[in-house]
This record gives structure tokens, C-alpha cells and sequence, in this order.
């Protein structure tokens, strides 16, 4: 019976899983007033190698430098690309949203120095041409393709355009509504949502709905008790609503939703891969459902990561966009190559990583340990240079959860770092620019 009963727990062992999210790299943005408001930059995650990361200059102040960058990653992020770099000491300059179709076809809504502009890349950043320039027009704040032929824009006053026949046109004035800080969803055919406040903005309170490509629109869902955060469909019939009460379903294009039942509350970020699998970012955490909502499973990301969006190339291939929890502005991208799941002896694989703010660095930056390593002596800290050459190695007395590093004195390069307490070893990577 002993023996039995050991089979049978072994056989379920093999059978259990848990999530693989390992940590790709830290994107380096200066401090919190640099993204765009209301909350964050999402990067634009496009497949296994290729991404794209934008964020502006400190403007906190008129005396400020000002400016945006925005970066491009073509070898599965082992290096980022400058592709777009402007300053100067004007106001009234950034970004305010940036899509890609593909790897090379990407559109872009800024300012620079007050005058808004709207343009179009084919050649993955490398030129962008102006679209649309307005000095005295809304500021187009949302943008929603999913091919480089067609898509949306709307502004904050509530005007939408429709980009065809490589220009923008003018579609309808949504006048019964403001639509402070809106975020949009088109299905492939045409029927569209906006999540919108009003000013002064206290968060997204509001569904709007069009059925005709948007020349026609109204409430699908209002609430001013409540905050909604994304949306997404499957079919034009079939969608999600996320919210700070949980996740909602609608059945019928939005004429109803219901609350799910779901381990998590709040609800931040959701990817559909197909009428039954879908992922969402649920009160810090990660889940997924096999079957279009109605069971949930929570999947394990490594420590100290705070997920703020995900995004799921396919079933296997997807990624999160994070931030330290340890560290205010730090930003990371989690990436899965398996739908998150692995198998049970292969759990600690995906936290194994040390974390670098900021990363890239100009010299000097703190290093954050894992958690097992906080107040531990006799630590060793090793650096490598690209050629696997020792450059510097010292013992780390004690410590309270971080390390400065410094590589001043050494070349311009990409570095591997290593923290060993001899008994186990983690590592991470920083690039001194």
C-alpha cells in the first residue's frame, strides 16, 4: 500500500505546474515624472526578439530639460537601439503613445514644443514621416491599429480620427462626453470601445461603445465608483473588461457585462489568446484560465516584481511589464517561452537574477539582492566583462538588502555580475554606457 500510495504522489508531481516568468531585462527610466501620465509606459512587445520602449525627459518644472527616446530591440533585448532621440528646453514636449503593427511599421502620437504631431514609421524607427501637424488641434492621446493601412486616434477632447489611404481623417466629435485620458479597443470589424474620465481626471469610469467603426456612439457601462483599466475581445460579441473590483464579461458586445468570480480583485491588464485561454494581471499577480474564465490558476513570477501589464504573443510566447517593488521606478520585462508553465523541478530557475537601477547605468548603480541574501556576511561579488575576464572581486561583510557598484573605471560595455554565498550563486547583467 506504501508503495502505491508513493507511485501515486510521484505520478502527481509529474503532473503539477507551476509558472515560468523569468526576469529579460530592467528598463531605465529617470524617476516617476518621466512617464507619461496617468500611469505608465507599456512597452510594445512584438515577438521573441523585437520590442519597442519609449519615455520622456523630466518635465517637472519649466526649467527642466525636456524631450522624449524611444528604443527598439531586435536580438531578444540583449541590446536596445536609440531610434528616436529629441530634446530641448522648450515645454510642451513628449510622447503620448507609440504602436507597432510589425517589427517595422509603428505609429506615434507627440508633441514638440506645443505643436502636436502624428507620424509613421516603415522602417522600424529608423524615419518616421509627419502624418498630421496641429498647432492650434487636440492632442491625439490614443492610438489603436492592428495593421499599417488602418487604425484609430482619439484625443482627450473626445475627437476621433481614422487613419486610412496613409492619412488621417477626421470621424466624429464624441460630444456628449469628455474623454480625459482615453484607451480604445477595435474588433476586425470595426466595433470599438473607449475607456474614458472626465476632467478633472479621477480614473476611467466610463465604457463607450460604437458599432459602426465609430460614427455613432454610446454608455455601454458607467460608474463613477469605479475605475476600469483595459478591455479586450475575442469576437466581436465575446470580451473582458478589467476593472478595480475585478474582471467583468460581456456575451453580447457589450449591451451586458458580468462580475467573473475569480480568486483576485482588482484587475489591471488582460491578453486573450483564444476564445478559451486568457491571461490577466489580478491584484499583483499573475493568472490564467483554460476555460474562457470560469476556473483561475495563479502562476509564480520571481520575487520582488510588482506586474503591471502582460501580453501573450501566442500560447507559449509572452511578457509582463513590471516594476521593482523594491524600487520605486525600477521597470522590468518578464518573458515566458511556454505559456508560463513548467515543471515542478524547475521552479527557482526563473528567479535566479540579480536587479540593477539603473540599467543601463553611467557609472555608478545599486544593486538589489534576492531575498535570502538580505543581512547575509561574507558574501563574494564578482564582475565579469563580456569575454568572461575577471575585472573585479571583493567580499561583502554585510549588507542591507542593497549594493553600489561602481564601474567608473572600466570600459563602456556589458558586464556580468555574480553573488555567491558558496553554497548558491545569482547573477545578472548591467551595461556601463
Amino acid at each position: 500500500m506504501k508503495k502505491l500510495i508513493f507511485i501515486l504522489f510521484t505520478l502527481l508531481l509529474s503532473k503539477m505546474s507551476y509558472s515560468q516568468w523569468s526576469i529579460i531585462d530592467t528598463l531605465y527610466s529617470f524617476n516617476q515624472c518621466t512617464l507619461p501620465f496617468p500611469y505608465s509606459v507599456t512597452p510594445v512587445f512584438l515577438s521573441n526578439d523585437s520590442a519597442y520602449y519609449y519615455f520622456n525627459f523630466p518635465n517637472c518644472s519649466p526649467s527642466t530639460t525636456s524631450g522624449y527616446k524611444v528604443y527598439r530591440t531586435s536580438d531578444s533585448f540583449a541590446n536596445w537601439i536609440n531610434v528616436l532621440d529629441n530634446q530641448n528646453t522648450g515645454g510642451g514636449t513628449g510622447i503620448y503613445d507609440l504602436v507597432f503593427t510589425n517589427n517595422n511599421v509603428g505609429f506615434l502620437s507627440y508633441s514638440n514644443s506645443g505643436v502636436k504631431l502624428f507620424s509613421k514609421t516603415s522602417d522600424a524607427g529608423a524615419t518616421w514621416s509627419t502624418i498630421s501637424v496641429s498647432t492650434n488641434g487636440p492632442l491625439v492621446a490614443d492610438l489603436f491599429f492592428t495593421n499599417g493601412d488602418s487604425g484609430f486616434a482619439v484625443s482627450n477632447s473626445g475627437v476621433l480620427y481614422k487613419y486610412f489611404n496613409d492619412t488621417i481623417h477626421l470621424i466624429d466629435t464624441i460630444n456628449f462626453t469628455s474623454c480625459f485620458y482615453p484607451k480604445m479597443f477595435f474588433s476586425a470589424n470595426e466595433f470599438g470601445y473607449i475607456l474614458a474620465g472626465d476632467i478633472p481626471f479621477t480614473g476611467y469610469h466610463k465604457v463607450l461603445k460604437s458599432p459602426d467603426g465609430g460614427i455613432t456612439w454610446s454608455i455601454s457601462l458607467l460608474d463613477t465608483n469605479r475605475t476600469f483599466y483595459d478591455i479586450s475581445f475575442f469576437t466581436d460579441s465575446i470580451g473582458y473588461l478589467a476593472s478595480d473590483t475585478g474582471l467583468y464579461r460581456t456575451n453580447d458586445a457589450g449591451m451586458n457585462w458580468t462580475l467573473v468570480n475569480t480568486p483576485f480583485g482588482n484587475c489591471s491588464s488582460i491578453s486573450i489568446v483564444n476564445n478559451n485561454l486568457i491571461f490577466v494581471i489580478g491584484s499583483g499577480g499573475v493568472y490564467q484560465s483554460n476555460d474562457a474564465g470560469l476556473n483561475w490558476s495563479q502562476q509564480s513570477i520571481p520575487t520582488n516584481c510588482n506586474p503591471l501589464s502582460i501580453k501573450m504573443i501566442n500560447d507559449s510566447l509572452g511578457f509582463i511589464y513590471a516594476k521593482m517593488i523594491s524600487f520605486n521606478y525600477g521597470n522590468l520585462v518578464l518573458k515566458t517561452i511556454n505559456g508560463g508553465t513548467v515543471g515542478l523541478s524547475e521552479i527557482n530557475s526563473s528567479e535566479n537574477i540579480l536587479l540593477f537601477q539603473p540599467n543601463p547605468s553611467f557609472g555608478k548603480c545599486i544593486m538589489t539582492l534576492p531575498n535570502d541574501f538580505v543581512n547575509k556576511k561574507n558574501l563574494t561579488l564578482s564582475i565579469y566583462d563580456n569575454n568572461g575576464k575577471l575585472i573585479q572581486q571583493k567580499t561583502i561583510e554585510m549588507n542591507d538588502g542593497k549594493i553600489i557598484l561602481n564601474l567608473e573605471a572600466e570600459a563602456k560595455g556589458t558586464y556580468n555580475v555574480t553573488l555567491s554565498n558558496r553554497q548558491k550563486s545569482y547573477n545578472g547583467k548591467i551595461v556601463f554606457q
